[in-house]
């Protein structure tokens, strides 16, 4: 079970490999054996967390949310039917968040937080994401001694044992100190108080008409029933104004042609409405896309470079320093650099960048595709803290001036020409041992190097059985050709298997 994780849990196609009931229950008395051994499990805990590790025998509590997906009913029996078998107690939020349920965790004596979600794949996928008793995500640590564990379940637990598990049932609810509602109540109240107290002075109207119009797509995924009670207060405050679509989640139609991977309808529902900005969440809420007041998308990296500059402005940005991966513009590390602004890059994950936020005291990191982690919102990627921050920006602009624009505003932080392109795999064969392959990946970086600078990445996707190539430099016409000798090395190192 090497390759049971990916940059970001366990995920598939829900009826194979590891996305059944069955698995689901395995995993959930792998969980109760680990949190028993694993000292891990209680790593970066606050002192209070620090007593939510119960005395061996004694219940332990687990958190547990999802997406929206039809086959979470299943999935959720089966962890529930796990975790239970011994005595040990559920807090089930529901559809919720992946924040929510990191939130969760860390603030209920949970012992661990599993999220049975996705992310922004379709309806047919789903998985599960683990978090630890401090509401971060688990360690590759932890994930190794999680996949011995789970070894070890698999030998000891034969489908014998395992209930009858169908897609009709759900667990029912359970008592704890704080119940699903109150809980995600004071999940909404945190980020509230990040916002207000994080540039009080924002918060200060000046003017009786809005200040801004903001359209807001939820997936039809996680943050469908939460977003609006989160975000309304806050637009309301700053004097804005916010529309709502694709929250409607029928457990087909997540991610389906809406949210952040698909922004055209929401760019185009930005128009219609002449609204100042569009955000987008994935389908369980741990990351957002920004559309512009022409419907057109943010990139990321510039969404982050943006949001680096306010914090250092306000001098609230830690370190002056940004987290970010290997997949981040060279033109955004050019622009903070301007600032005299760091740029620390990390492996793709945003579990990567949470750990190097953590121990370097920072308070920023983000990946290109919408991950943004800000502590004082909470330990882990949330698509409603960037939409918060969002507000909080637009409202800053205005008031300096009613013609802000984010179409122009964006485009001050220039993002480098790149390629990118995915081949499907077979096998995972290490990629050191595609010597010719490697050789060619040099060549490249010299000759990015001569032209002005530029990086090269090439590495298997964690969600995916996909090779992932990525060039990136100053000349365009440059990196497209270094992209496609790129793509026929590739070819040629995978036929030759």
């Amino acid at each position: 079970m090497s390759s049971l994780f990916g940059t970001d849990g366990i995920r598939g196609t829900y009826g194979t490999h590891f996305i059944t009931p069955q698995f689901a229950f395995k995993l959930a008395t792998a969980l109760q054996d680990l949190a028993h051994h694993c000292a891990d499990a209680a790593e970066s805990r606050s002192p209070q967390a620090k007593g939510s590790l119960q005395a061996e025998g004694s219940p332990l509590l687990l958190v547990t949310a999802w997406d929206g997906r039809v086959s979470a009913a299943a999935l959720h029996q089966g962890l529930c039917a796990g975790w239970q078998q011994n005595g040990h107690r559920v807090l089930t939020l529901g559809l919720a968040p992946t924040p929510a349920c990191a939130f969760a965790t860390q603030h209920s004596q949970a012992v661990w937080g599993v999220m049975i979600s996705a992310s922004h794949n379709l309806y047919q996928d789903n998985g599960f994401k683990i978090f630890a008793a401090d509401g971060s995500k688990i360690t590759t640590s932890v994930e190794e001694q999680l996949s011995a564990a789970l070894m070890q379940a698999e030998k000891q637990t034969n489908e014998a044992t395992i209930p009858s598990l169908t897609t009709t049932r759900r667990a029912g609810p359970v008592t704890v100190p704080q119940g699903p509602q109150q809980m995600l109540q004071l999940y909404g109240q945190a980020l509230h108080k990040a916002a207000r107290s994080s540039y009080a002075p924002s918060l200060q109207r000046k003017h009786c008409r809005p200040l801004f119009y903001g359209v807001v797509d939820c997936a039809h995924g996680a943050t469908s029933n939460i977003a609006e009670d989160v975000l309304t207060p806050v637009a309301t405050e700053l004097g804005g104004k916010l529309a709502w679509m694709h929250r409607n989640p029928d457990g087909f139609n997540i991610n389906d042609g809406v949210g952040s991977t698909a922004p055209a309808a929401l760019g185009l529902e930005v128009l219609k409405r002449e609204a100042d900005f569009g955000i987008a969440f994935d389908g369980d809420g741990d990351r957002a896309a920004l559309v512009d007041e022409k419907g057109q998308l943010v990139k990321g990296c510039q969404l982050l470079g943006l949001l680096a500059l306010r914090r250092h402005r306000h001098k609230k940005l830690a370190r002056n320093t940004v987290a970010t991966t290997v997949m981040a513009s060279g033109g955004l590390e050019a622009e903070l650099s301007r600032h005299s602004i760091s740029l620390i890059r990390t492996p793709v994950g945003d579990r990567h960048l949470a750990e190097v936020l953590r121990s370097g005291g920072l308070s920023l990191a983000g990946e290109p595709s919408g991950h943004l982690i800000m502590p004082e919102y909470g330990p882990t990627g949330d698509g409603l803290a960037v939409a918060l921050e969002v507000m909080l920006y637009t409202h800053e602009k205005k008031q300096q001036s009613s013609g802000f624009s984010w179409h122009q505003h964006a485009r001050s932080i220039l993002l480098w020409p790149s390629f990118s392109h995915a081949l499907t795999v077979q096998q995972r064969v290490p990629l050191e041992d595609l010597p010719e392959l490697q050789h060619t990946v040099e060549q490249i970086r010299q000759r990015l190097g001569r032209s002005g600078g530029g990086q090269v990445v090439w590495r298997y996707s964690g969600t995916e059985p996909k090779l992932r190539l990525w060039v990136e430099g100053r000349d365009a016409e440059e990196v497209r050709r270094m992209g496609e000798m790129l793509v026929d090395a590739s070819q040629s190192a995978l036929a030759s298997l």
